[in-house]
């Protein structure tokens, strides 16, 4: 049966899926890919039948991999992004033969890809495999722009998604607000406008946050301001 589908790659501890647990959203099945298995039990708070936990990352293949920093939020399989000493052997699945088995036809799929430096890898896989044609909604954080020597993957992987036309937008463009429930909040609120709705949503919601990245130095100061003067008065 043909459904709304969720995929969180980079699940953490649920911070994406407190949102989109949420009924306004409407999913039908979702499933959070987690490799570090320090995150498992925050990601277990969220009681939910229709919540599946793979403690797994998705790539172009299935194999294990190193993870550094498990736990973290930079937890990464590229050593260069390492803060630590600290690591654990994971598993990584094939994303392709995965959404073969797992997601269907007709189902309406929305992936949120934040894994750190390895979106390069699953994205082109699933461009070259064109099991990308089965994500309707894609939200990329470009984390391997953050790698020495490896920002280069970002704008390749960029002109392969843009060439094999999928719908996808990257995370800087469209996750605003106070929160990180309210982050995609917003970009599932854009995937559900209207085509000619999107471009004005999305800019008047980067005017917003924009507006109160410039206020809030000032916002700051008169806080500032305020506590010299009470501690002033007698």
């Amino acid at each position: 049966m043909a459904g709304r589908v969720f995929l969180d790659v980079g699940a953490h501890q649920g911070e994406t899926l407190e949102e989109v647990v949420k009924p306004r959203w409407r999913f039908d099945r979702i499933w959070c890919f987690e490799p570090a298995t320090v995150c498992l039990q925050a990601i277990g708070r969220f009681v939910d039948e229709r919540v599946e936990v793979v403690n797994a990352g998705l790539g172009a293949r299935d194999e294990t991999a190193l993870l550094h920093d498990p736990g973290t939020i930079g937890a990464s399989v590229h050593a260069a992004k390492a803060l630590t000493e600290e690591a654990e052997e994971v598993r990584i699945v094939d994303a392709s033969a995965w959404l073969s088995e797992h997601v269907g036809a007709d189902d309406v799929v929305w992936m949120k890809v934040n894994c750190e430096g390895s979106e390069c890898d699953l994205l082109d896989h699933l461009v070259a495999t064109g099991a990308i044609s089965k994500v309707d909604h894609l939200l990329v954080h470009f984390d391997v722009e953050k790698i020495p020597g490896m920002g280069h993957r970002a704008t390749e992987t960029r002109r392969r998604l843009e060439d094999a036309g999928v719908a996808w937008i990257e995370a800087s463009l469209i996750l605003f607000g106070r929160s990180h429930a309210l982050k995609t909040a917003n970009w599932l609120a854009w995937t559900e406008a209207a085509r000619s709705a999107r471009l004005c949503y999305r800019h008047m919601e980067r005017w917003k946050y924009r507006t109160r990245q410039l206020l809030y130095p000032l916002k700051q100061q008169v806080r500032q301001r305020r506590q010299v003067l009470s501690d002033t008065l007698p």
